[in-house]
C-alpha cells in the first residue's frame, strides 16, 4: 500500500507555498522581507536531515492515516482501532482492490452477497492480476441456516443469498484467466459465527476488519472495526485467530468451482 507521508508531499507543500506566495502578492501586496521568507521555506522541504526528522515524527504517521484509502468515515478512532456504525462509513470494497501492493484478501461472512452483487467485475479484474481472494461462507444446508437468519432482516431469503454468492462465485471462476484460477478458493463452514472478518495482506502491512453480527440488525447497519496490525497487533491477532479457528475446523470444506 502507498502510504502518503509528509515526505511523499514535499513537492505539493512547495507548489502550495508558490500559489500562496504569488496569490498574496497579486491581491494584497506583501513586505519583501515576508516573500523571502516563505520562498526560503522551499529548500527546508528537501533538506535530508528534515526528511529523516518527518520520518521518524508519531504527527506525520497520522497524517499519512489521514490520507488512508483504507480510512472510510468512521465514527472515532482510539489506539489504532476505527469504530464505523454503518457500513456507508466503511472504505468501499473496490478501494481495496485498488490499493497498490494487494496481494490477498481473506473474507469470512455468513453470505458475501452484497460484496459479490456489487462487485465482481472487479474481484475477477484483481484476480487476473494475481491478487489472492478467499472466501469463508456458512453452507446453505447447515443447520446454523436457521440460527443465523436471526441476525438479518428479510430472513427468509438468507439461503438464497448464500447459494446465489456462490453460483457468482463460479461464474467468476469460469471467466478467469487460467493462469489464475487458482487464486479464488472457496470453503463453507458448520459454525455459528457472531462476527464476519476481512482480512487484507499488504505488501508491507496486513488491515483487518470485524463486522458484528446482531440479532435483528441491518445488513447496513452493523457496527464494524479496521485496523492495521502494525498499529495494534493485539487486536490483529484476536480476530486473525477467529477467522484461522473457522478455516482450520474440521467440519469446514472446499467448495468445487468448477460445478458451481
Amino acid at each position: 500500500m502507498q502510504k502518503r507521508t509528509l515526505s511523499s508531499l514535499i513537492i505539493p507543500l512547495t507548489l502550495f507555498i508558490i500559489g500562496v506566495t504569488i496569490l498574496v502578492v497579486y491581491k494584497d501586496g506583501i513586505t519583501s522581507n515576508t516573500s523571502f521568507f516563505l520562498f526560503g521555506l522551499i529548500p527546508t522541504f528537501f533538506s535530508q536531515t528534515w526528511k529523516d526528522k518527518i520520518r521518524n515524527n508519531d504527527i506525520v504517521t497520522k497524517l499519512g492515516r489521514f490520507f488512508d484509502p483504507l480510512r472510510g468515515k468512521p465514527r472515532c478512532e482510539s489506539n489504532g482501532i476505527r469504530y464505523y456504525n454503518s457500513r456507508t462509513q466503511l472504505p468501499e470494497f473496490d478501494s481495496i482492490l485498488e490499493l497498490k501492493g494487494l496481494k490477498q484478501i481473506d473474507n469470512l461472512s455468513i453470505t458475501s452477497y452484497p460484496l459479490l452483487s456489487n462487485f465482481d467485475q472487479q474481484i475477477r479484474e484483481s484476480i487476473n492480476k494475481d491478487v489472492n481472494i478467499n472466501f469463508l461462507l456458512l453452507h446453505p444446508e447447515s443447520k446454523f441456516v436457521d440460527i443465523q437468519r436471526q441476525n438479518f432482516r428479510g430472513n427468509e431469503e438468507l439461503k438464497y443469498q448464500i447459494t446465489e454468492s456462490l453460483k457468482r462465485l463460479a461464474k467468476i471462476y469460469s471467466e478467469l484467466d487460467n493462469k489464475y484460477k487458482n487464486n479464488l478458493s472457496v470453503k463453507l463452514y458448520h459454525e455459528q459465527i457472531g462476527k464476519g472478518i476481512m482480512i487484507v495482506h499488504l505488501k508491507d502491512d496486513l488491515w483487518i476488519k470485524v463486522k458484528t453480527y446482531i440479532i435483528g440488525s441491518n445488513n447496513t447497519s452493523r457496527n464494524s472495526e479496521t485496523a492495521y496490525k502494525k498499529d495494534n497487533p493485539k487486536f490483529y491477532n484476536e480476530h486473525e485467530s477467529e477467522f484461522q479457528k473457522i478455516l482450520n475446523s474440521i467440519k469446514t470444506t472446499d467448495y468445487n468451482l468448477k460445478d458451481g
